[in-house]
């Protein structure tokens, strides 16, 4: 990362321990800025409520309309603090939008002109449809009647009904495929693959590009690639199958089910270690790093990383904060969620997720297995850095499965939202009742974060899905439970990111209510420094790999 700002000092402040006091460094000032723009200040009222805020978060004094937040020393962990602080201030921003919109100036305006249409709306006549009588008994009478009676009327009814759902079905996938192919070469991501959901169903697939750098084979719809924290989406969702089954209890201390490894007690951080605080990143482990290891090498089993044994590179997984304290994303929690399936229910990781997940939704082109890509007899989509060189070794493999093993298609884990929305709603045949599935969306107050979820319900309609970023992969996953629509967005790079931030937003162009919440655009941010709670969810869980 560039930094924003250059402050030059005589002396660097120590603290007592002979370490960088940060509280002692100076705040950078507008002069030592990375802006070339005149300093033009707020006029409008949201300009200057805009302006107030951006400078409380990030601590410059003046800022002006043509200044833009990642010039200042923005980024998305900052944002958060700026969503909050203008939801105080009754402003409806959110991070999408100020990707959108990036200097002072135009999110101020998006914002106004957002609320003129929206008093607009308010002050006009509800809108009503007029049906007369005699054709709505025509209606009524040939409802239950073989079809082909030649009505009129009701053949005017029929092409009307027929012409708005030919719009609402039509695809819209191929006219981004031009744009997101000029995102794709400026942001050096060889291949995506896409699916869009509608009503809460898979209506379309789009595959982009090439499986590895240089002229390879192309994508296609069953190509699969390695998604990361998604892992954890669908681990959360078999656990909670364990839990309705009654194996398994959200809240009772996982020492009661773990049988091949406990984490020891600590008098700094006591109390009961329960699976609800594993699930939703509240349970306190000390963070380690999730290594990926090339194909060939040897990879530590679970066992080996709980106990920080090599060839684990990491110490023993142990408690760090009192459970329930705090919401703190971890792959650890989930080092611990697996080894707690496998002990409750005697079967290794990956086949137990076929038995729970993957197989009751015919999931064919995804598994946890490690040799997957070489087993599957599918196109296989290779990792890239931001340079758009192919990773050595091609990708990575993991022996925390459950934090970042699967491997999957984006028609397969757009079969999953989709199931998963079925179960929120509790329709009929839904693999997850209810009142279990809504235990996935559940969000502690200020952390987007249920158990296994990312949640946003500041918007119209609650979205959930989840992103994952293992090293040379880049990816997103987003639904909305009530209207149904959403997508999945594969692709072979660390610089996907922006290959999903314009899927977003050309989405959203398309469907006003979508991408609304902080949740649409959350994934295409840029981790900073630690921030509180709700910006925690923001950042992923690293899975770059420290041996390349």
């Amino acid at each position: 990362m560039v930094p924003s700002a250059f402050v030059g000092l005589d002396v660097i402040p120590l603290n007592a321990n002979g370490k960088v006091d940060r509280r002692a460094l100076p705040a950078p000032d507008r002069a030592t800025m990375d802006t070339d723009d005149e300093f033009v200040p707020p006029q409008t009222p949201t300009e200057r409520l805009l302006a107030g805020i951006w400078s409380g978060v990030l601590g410059v004094d003046q800022v002006g309309v043509h200044d833009r937040f990642a010039d200042l020393g923005g980024h998305s962990l900052l944002m958060i603090k700026v969503l909050a602080a203008a939801r105080q201030a009754g402003l409806t921003v959110s991070i999408w939008r100020m990707y959108q919109h990036e200097t002072l100036h135009a999110l101020a305006a998006s914002i106004d002109a957002d609320e003129a249409e929206e008093a607009a709306r308010a002050a006009a006549p509800e809108p009503q449809v007029t049906v007369s009588a005699e054709l709505l008994a025509d209606l009524l009478r040939r409802a239950g009647e073989a079809p082909g009676a030649q009505d009129p009327k009701l053949a005017e009814a029929s092409a009307l009904v027929h012409r708005a759902r030919a719009a609402e079905s039509r695809a819209v996938l191929p006219d981004l495929a031009d744009d997101l192919r000029a995102v794709m070469a400026e942001n050096h991501v060889p291949g995506a693959s896409i699916a869009l959901l509608r009503a809460g169903e898979v209506a379309e697939t789009l595959s982009l590009g090439v499986l590895g750098a240089e002229a390879g084979p192309a994508v296609e719809p069953g190509s699969i690639f390695q998604t990361g924290s998604i892992s954890k989406h669908l681990t959360a969702f078999a656990a909670l199958r364990l839990v309705a089954d009654g194996v398994l209890d959200l809240d009772l201390d996982v020492d009661a089910y773990l049988t091949s490894w406990r984490p020891a007690d600590d008098p700094n951080a006591p109390g009961p270690l329960t699976l609800r605080h594993l699930l939703g990143h509240r349970a306190g482990l000390a963070r380690h790093r999730s290594v990926g290891f090339r194909p060939g090498e040897p990879v530590p089993t679970l066992l080996e990383l709980l106990t920080g044994r090599p060839p684990a590179v990491n110490p023993e997984v142990r408690r760090e904060l009192v459970p329930g304290s705090a919401f703190r994303k971890s792959s650890t929690h989930y080092w611990v969620v697996q080894q707690v399936l496998e002990d409750v229910t005697g079967e290794a990781f990956a086949p137990l997720m076929r038995r729970l997940v993957l197989d009751p939704l015919a999931m064919t082109g995804s598994s946890f297995a490690q040799d997957f890509p070489r087993t599957a007899g599918r196109s296989v989509a290779l990792g890239h850095d931001r340079r758009g060189t192919v990773l050595d070794g091609r990708w990575r493999e993991r022996g925390h499965l459950a934090a970042a093993g699967l491997w999957s298609t984006a028609g397969d884990l757009a079969t999953f939202a989709a199931q998963l929305r079925r179960c929120l709603l509790g329709e009929p045949g839904a693999l997850l009742a209810q009142p279990y599935a809504q235990q996935l969306v559940g969000v502690e107050s200020g952390s987007f974060y249920g158990l296994g979820t990312i949640v946003d319900d500041t918007g119209a309609d609650l979205e959930f899905g989840h992103g994952g970023e293992p090293a040379g992969y880049w990816n997103m996953a987003i639904s909305r439970v009530t209207g149904g629509s959403g997508f999945v967005a594969l692709t072979n790079a660390d610089g996907g990111k922006d290959v999903v931030r314009h899927l977003t937003a050309a989405l959203a162009e398309r469907d006003a209510s979508f991408g609304r919440g902080t949740l649409a655009a959350g994934w295409a941010g840029t981790a900073g420094p630690d921030a509180g709670a709700a910006a925690a969810v923001l950042r992923p869980v690293a899975t770059d790999d420290e041996r390349a």
